[in-house]
C-alpha cells in the first residue's frame, strides 16, 4: 500500500480532489446554469466525505439512520469552533423541540416511526406517561392497544422491558 493511500469501497481516495469553499460556491452556480461537467466535479469532492461516512457505519453497529445525528449530549462535546455561516429556517419549517421530545427515546436518533402494541399490564398510565403521543386505539377486558410515534429504536430498550405485558404489532417506517 502507497504511503498516504486510503483506500474505501474499492477507490483510493487520496486521489480525490479536495474543494476550497470558493471553489465549490463556483461550482454551484455554474451547476444552477445547468452545467453537468460543474455537478461531477462537485460529486467527486463530496466522494472523501461520502465514502468516510460509508466506512464508519459499514463496520460498526452504530445505527446507518443516524448518520448526522441530531442529538447530542452537551457534556460529551470536547471542542467547537463558532462560524459566521448563517441560515434562514421559514417558521413553517422551524424545528418544534416539544414535538421532538415526546418521539425521542433514550437519547437515540433515527426515523420516525408509528408503532402500534398490546399491553397487558396492570397500568396503562405508565405507558401513557412514557411515550407522550402514545394514544389507546381499543381496549377491552385484558388491555390495551396502543399506538404511538417515536424516533428511532430506543423505544424497543423500553419496550423488551416490560416483558410479557407488551406485545408489539406493527411498526411503519418513514411517516411524517
Amino acid at each position: 500500500m502507497a504511503q498516504g493511500k486510503v483506500e474505501i469501497c474499492g477507490v483510493n481516495t487520496a486521489k480525490l480532489p479536495i474543494l476550497k469553499e470558493e471553489e465549490k460556491e463556483a461550482l454551484f452556480a455554474r451547476i444552477k446554469q445547468g452545467d453537468k461537467q460543474a455537478k461531477e466535479e462537485y460529486i467527486k469532492g463530496n466522494l472523501r466525505l461520502e465514502l468516510s461516512v460509508i466506512k464508519r457505519f459499514g463496520a460498526s453497529n452504530e445505527n446507518p439512520d443516524d448518520l448526522f445525528p441530531t442529538i447530542y449530549r452537551v457534556d460529551r462535546i470536547r471542542s467547537f469552533q463558532v462560524v459566521e455561516e448563517h441560515f434562514h429556517v421559514p417558521y413553517a419549517k422551524r424545528f418544534e423541540e416539544g414535538e421532538f421530545r415526546k418521539r425521542v427515546q433514550f437519547m437515540y436518533g433515527g426515523k420516525l416511526e408509528r408503532i402500534k402494541f398490546r399491553y397487558t399490564g396492570p397500568s396503562v398510565e405508565a405507558v401513557l406517561d412514557r411515550l407522550p403521543t402514545a394514544e389507546i386505539i381499543s381496549a377491552d377486558n385484558e388491555g390495551w392497544t396502543i399506538r404511538a410515534e417515536v424516533f428511532g429504536k430506543g423505544v424497543d430498550m423500553w419496550l423488551r422491558s416490560q416483558g410479557d405485558y407488551i406485545r408489539l404489532e406493527e411498526v411503519s417506517y418513514g411517516i411524517g
